[in-house]
């Protein structure tokens, strides 16, 4: 069966109500930024995501404040680490699962904490009570808009750094940390060059450089080691630049 964020997002939230120790907002934010990246590569089976770029999706400061809310979609089967990051700024790659553990259908006690929790009422001029019957899909149609809009509130302006490749200032000096100025200069070309030649699209210039332009770039410099020399030469003198050591 194939995957469409619609099931997930239904799997996710009956897991939810079911789990309320380990559900925090926090959880819900990353799942859904991870589901967004995700779909805008077409449901790739795997692909890889820092924990940078997470916290930014999510919109969260605290690298602990984002490590334990993987941890808990880890723990829950959410998300499967085929290989894991060696610090914070590499990418760690990771699969969503389908859950073919969680039941289609809703328990017992789900709808009672639904209902108990979500059911409204209000007062006529006699005292009696109106409650208002609202079902669980109902419900998730209220909250599911929430979580999709903070997601999208978290993409910003792009800007044209070559004629078919477009980033936010942000995602360019995220390369630029962690690849150096001449790297990022270079894949940029390569990903210009690939799109002006082929007519491919993609939704994210950004994710498209991560998951195989950077191979790309690295083989290419395996290839012409001079290449690879002058490139590090030139990082080396942009020292001024604010590179940061990633160990």
């Amino acid at each position: 069966m194939g995957m469409n964020g619609y099931d997930l997002s239904h799997k996710f939230f009956e897991w939810a109500f079911s789990n309320r120790e380990d559900f925090k907002p926090t959880v819900s934010a990353l799942y859904f930024y991870l589901v967004e990246v995700c779909n805008t590569l077409g449901w790739k089976k795997e692909f890889s995501i820092s924990a940078k770029e997470c916290m930014e999706g999510m919109g969260v400061s605290g690298y602990n404040t984002y490590k334990g809310a993987f941890d808990v979609l880890c723990k829950h089967g959410f998300i499967k680490v085929v290989k894991k990051s060696c610090n914070h700024y590499q990418a760690n790659i990771i699969t969503l699962l389908n859950f073919d553990r969680v039941t289609d259908s809703p328990t017992d006690e789900v709808i009672d904490k639904v209902t108990s929790k979500y059911s409204e009422s209000s007062y006529q001029s006699n005292g009696d009570i109106l409650k208002t019957n609202k079902t669980i899909e109902t419900i998730k149609q209220e909250i599911i808009p929430e979580t999709e809009v903070s997601v999208k509130s978290n993409k910003k302006q792009k800007i044209k750094f070559s004629e078919f490749v477009s980033l936010t200032q942000e995602e360019h000096n995220n390369l630029i940390q962690e690849y150096s100025e001449s790297a990022t200069k270079r894949m940029i070309e390569i990903l210009n060059n690939y799109k002006g030649s082929s007519g491919k699209k993609y939704k994210s210039d950004y994710l498209a450089i991560l998951n195989w332009v950077v191979d790309r770039y690295n083989d290419e410099q395996k290839k012409n080691p001079q290449s690879a020399k002058m490139s590090f030469e030139q990082a080396g003198n942009n020292s001024d630049c604010g590179y940061k050591d990633t160990l």
